[in-house]
């Protein structure tokens, strides 16, 4: 399935993601993509998520990432 965490949850920008690399894939192969929302503090969203080819995994990641407001801010 295509979904984006945008899709779900809104209009989000990334401001920390962190991802670990451990094994290598080849190109073009198929790989299996699994992503959860661990946590909602108000607008942020704290998110993993890992890469995996064959059942082994290739990266994991972790972000945070932060609802865009629908009203224009003022200063």
């Amino acid at each position: 399935a295509d979904l984006r965490l945008g899709d779900a949850l809104g209009e989000v920008l990334a401001a920390h993601v962190e991802i670990d690399y451990r094994n290598a894939v080849p190109i073009n192969a198929d790989v299996d993509v699994c992503a959860r929302v661990e946590r909602i503090d108000g607008r942020k969203l704290h998110a993993s998520g890992e890469i995996r080819h064959n059942g082994r995994v290739a990266a994991s990641a972790t972000g945070l990432y932060v609802r865009i407001r629908e009203e224009p801010v003022e200063d």
